[in-house]
């Protein structure tokens, strides 16, 4: 068991290694030997957690975002679609590189040679998995419930949320006054909720059962 953690630890402190120095270098600059010269350790030790660059570079874009933990504890549908879209507003705020990297990333994906065009799409796809779970799980929890419409697209609002998020977040970077981004995060929110309503527009509350 000792080996296996330590093996995970490793991997983990690699990518984070990785991740410093495509972020500084960019994909196509970086080689095995800087990462390996970033973390302090021999490119044996690299390639025996990471047979590629290619390989590092998914694992880096994989692990862009923190994605863990999305878990929110509130139970009114309403407040707990709000509780996690905040959750997800703030994993992106932790990932400083990841503009950076993703622009290297599609750069690679789209115009890359032949095996990474083939490669990163796949990985990317991976990639928006966790958040978008959790985004549907919660509406179709609160659908469950009677508290949203059950009508509504759970797979669609998540993917719109994402969208939004990340747009207001690329446009705060280039202007932060202009992005207003606290006020749209809160639009979305209230625009998702409206589409949830299960009668008017106003956001829907949870209701009670009858027992």
């Amino acid at each position: 068991m000792p080996k296996i953690v330590d093996r995970e630890i490793r991997r983990r402190d690699i990518v984070g290694a990785a991740t410093r120095v495509f972020a500084t270098r960019g994909y196509h600059a970086t080689r095995m030997e800087d990462v390996a010269a970033e973390l302090g350790i021999s490119k044996g030790l690299l390639y025996a957690s990471f047979a590629t660059k290619d390989e590092l570079f998914m694992a880096v874009c994989l692990g862009l975002v923190p994605w863990q933990d999305l878990a929110i504890r509130e139970t009114d549908p309403a407040r707990r679609l709000r509780a996690l879209l905040g959750a997800i507003v703030d994993r992106y705020e932790h990932a400083e590189s990841f503009f950076l990297i993703l622009s290297d990333f599609w750069t690679a994906a789209m115009r890359g040679p032949r095996r990474e065009r083939a490669a990163l799409p796949a990985t990317g796809a991976r990639f928006y998995v966790p958040v978008r779970a959790a985004l549907a799980a919660a509406i179709r929890a609160g659908q469950r419930d009677g508290a949203f419409r059950r009508a509504a697209d759970a797979a669609t609002l998540a993917n719109l949320v994402i969208a939004a998020i990340e747009g207001v977040r690329l446009q705060h970077q280039l202007d932060p006054r202009a992005a207003r981004k606290p006020r749209v995060v809160r639009a979305v929110a209230d625009l998702v909720l409206r589409d949830l309503a299960v009668t008017d527009g106003t956001p829907p509350r949870r209701r009670r059962r009858v027992t």
